[in-house]
């Protein structure tokens, strides 16, 4: 199926202004890939599962006109796709993602996500919101603009996808692949990055590929191919059985090809990096706070401190929280202090899943090994000490100024400046954690070294 992915655009076709991926905006609603998307859902969902959609969506106009593309609405052949999809959207009465949700095309409890992504400052708390949102679901299907990549309006992140992750359900991410690089070998590194990023067990595509008419800069009517990619992330065997069926029933359509990678399953025994660790086992503590906690939006500490008593070590959970927000941040994390960020979560989880429900304290078992990280003979007299008190004593002390204020340290995340002194903080801290307390609030705790980690950032 190599060639149908790799096809040659056309000559004289104009890739700037036609090859643009169908985002999702309201000037998208009811175009080919979500006559796409919905049937692979429909198709995988059938009267057994439930559906969570979780939008990513951007009320803004992108002033691109590919929105416009209908056509398949007037093409009898897509029936033979998902007839009462194809009928929904040429019925469509309102270009907007509100008037998808309400099409009676969804199964019963569908389940969706519609706030907009925030550019800055509140990532964290709105991920959070999602998740919530989608709580029931047992597929989730998430629909950035660009697939999964760095923070921002138009991508998922790998933490999101990985906090997402639930035992027994599976989650779907679209992917509109590049054409500089083959594509199996854009598939290869996608799957491999999933499954030792996000912790997942399987990841699995359908790849489509569709021929439409467009006129090139000549004025001649071409077929272009277009290329979407859904991958399925955590399918049982099941799932995957039906994305080969539907994969199969794409296949027959005219002018559509289709077919099923499978990027393997991750080996349960095999290393896990200890920052990959601290990122997975986060996450998986955030989902058991919130099915305890009856303020789901309760930002992460106050959960925590709603929970004190279940904790053997909340200070050490404190800790935890900076380093996954280093490595959220891109910041580097030594392997040492991420092992011990790993085992305060480890112990965090093993202190609250005596009051869990067993769905998630199967996540909680989930546990490849960590390699061995070398302590220096320097530091071994600590060996003995609670994981967290280990993290702040083998930690060199931060640089401080007078009377023993933090001088380059930012307090919520760890992130040093390097500059002289605080130099910056106002735009990270504008940009990171205006949600977590506002600056000109902050500001004066922190030049006090009165500040305490509030621990909502991601």
């Amino acid at each position: 199926m190599s060639q149908m992915h790799e096809c040659a655009r056309p000559a004289n076709y104009n890739i700037t202004s036609s090859w643009c991926p169908e985002t999702m905006r309201d000037p998208y609603a009811g175009d080919l890939s979500d006559l796409l998307k919905f049937g692979l859902l429909r198709a995988l969902a059938l009267d057994d599962k439930t559906i969570g959609v979780g939008w990513y969506y951007n009320p803004t106009h992108d002033k691109l006109q590919d929105g416009r593309h209908r056509e398949h609405c007037d093409e009898p052949k897509w029936r033979a796709l998902d007839r009462t999809v194809w009928n929904a959207l040429r019925a469509l009465p309102d270009r907007s993602v509100k008037a998808l949700e309400k099409l009676p095309i969804w199964p019963m409890n569908t389940r969706f996500h519609r706030i907009p992504v925030p550019r800055a400052g509140s990532r964290a708390s709105w991920a959070g919101n999602m998740t919530a949102a989608l709580q029931d679901a047992s597929i989730v299907f998430l629909d950035p603009d660009n697939g999964v990549g760095n923070a921002s309006v138009k991508h998922a992140t790998v933490a999101e996808v990985a906090a997402i992750r639930q035992p027994g359900r599976a989650v779907v991410l679209i992917k509109f692949p590049g054409w500089r690089e083959k594509h199996d070998q854009q598939i290869d590194k996608y799957h491999s990055s999933l499954l030792t990023q996000t912790g997942a067990s399987s990841a699995v595509t359908v790849r489509t590929c569709v021929s439409v008419g467009v006129l090139n800069k000549n004025g001649v009517r071409q077929g272009v191919p277009r290329v979407r990619w859904f991958t399925l992330v955590d399918a049982d065997d099941l799932l995957i059985e039906r994305a080969e069926q539907f994969a199969s029933r794409f296949s027959g359509i005219e002018k559509c090809k289709a077919d099923v990678v499978h990027g393997g399953k991750s080996n349960a025994m095999s290393p896990e990096k200890p920052q990959e660790a601290v990122l997975r086992l986060m996450g998986v503590l955030e989902r058991a706070l919130r099915a305890l906690t009856l303020g789901q939006s309760m930002p992460f500490y106050k959960q925590v401190e709603a929970h004190r008593g279940k904790f053997s070590d909340v200070a050490g959970i404190t800790d935890a929280r900076r380093v996954r927000n280093a490595l959220a941040h891109g910041d580097g994390v030594s392997d040492a202090r991420a092992v011990e960020a790993h085992a305060i979560l480890k112990q965090a989880l093993a202190d609250l899943s005596p009051h869990c429900p067993e769905r998630l304290r199967a996540a909680m078992r989930e546990a490849p090994p960590i390699p061995e990280v070398t302590i220096p003979t320097t530091r071994t007299a600590t060996a003995k000490a609670p994981a967290s008190t280990q993290s702040r004593m083998v930690q060199p002390p931060p640089a401080t100024g007078q009377r023993g204020k933090v001088a380059n340290v930012c307090p919520e995340c760890g992130h040093q400046f390097k500059g002289h002194g605080f130099d910056g903080i106002d735009r990270h801290w504008r940009a990171r954690h205006e949600a977590v307390l506002p600056y000109t609030e902050a500001w004066p705790l922190i030049k006090s070294g009165t500040y305490h980690s509030r621990s909502v950032s991601a």
